[in-house]
């Protein structure tokens, strides 16, 4: 069995956020909530922003 589209944008982006990235790419494969084993995804490079931690000034 395959993998779930929150599970693959987890393991290629991070996080399960960007999953709507995948499914855009992907019009095709939309329908499945679980991916059937061997089926080719499309996954296109996305710019992930980091977001600088700030620290309390009480831990600086």
């Amino acid at each position: 069995e395959g993998e779930a589209w929150d599970e693959i944008a987890r393991k290629v982006y991070g996080t399960e956020k960007l999953m709507h990235v995948l499914l855009s790419a992907n019009p095709n494969l939309r329908h499945h909530l679980t991916l059937p084993g061997n089926t080719q995804v499309v996954c296109p490079e996305v710019e992930i922003e980091t977001v600088p931690e700030v620290l309390p000034p009480w831990k600086r």
